[in-house]
């Protein structure tokens, strides 16, 4: 993922600094986002994640949940007080964020897109929805 810089001059030298994008790094900043990103259709689904995300979602309706239906479950999520953890990538590289709930069903959530990136408008990707190999 590409450093954002920002130049400040002293002196005769220029000094290039990273700036650090709030919801890469906090996970307030990265509910925050990932819910506005949410709430603004702005996502995609691996083809795994919905797969996955229907079997564990069927309970919601006694049926395989639509992806709005899951995008509005992880929603749920989201806004309640379940902790947000941090987690490295490689594909797409950056930073994805993990969430499980008290039903033990682990989402793994991506903000990608944005500046310098092959998609120049974020969204989220939703790498995973499952069961959770490690229960609560």
């Amino acid at each position: 993922m590409p450093t954002l810089v920002a130049a400040s001059r002293r002196g005769l030298a220029w000094r290039f600094e990273p700036i650090a994008e709030e919801h890469h790094e906090k996970p307030e900043a990265a509910r925050t986002r990932l819910l506005e990103l949410l709430d603004g259709d702005d996502y995609r689904f691996r083809d795994r994640a919905r797969d996955e995300g229907k079997r564990a979602l069927r309970w919601l309706r006694n049926r395989d949940p639509t992806e709005w239906e899951m995008v509005e479950y992880i929603v749920s999520v989201l806004k309640g007080t379940a902790t947000l953890r941090r987690a490295p990538q490689d594909d797409p590289p950056g930073i994805a964020w993990q969430i499980t709930d008290l039903r033990n069903i682990f989402v793994k959530l991506q903000i990608c897109g944005g500046f310098g990136q092959e998609c120049a408008q974020e969204y989220v990707l939703i790498k995973s929805i499952h069961e959770s190999d490690y229960p609560q």
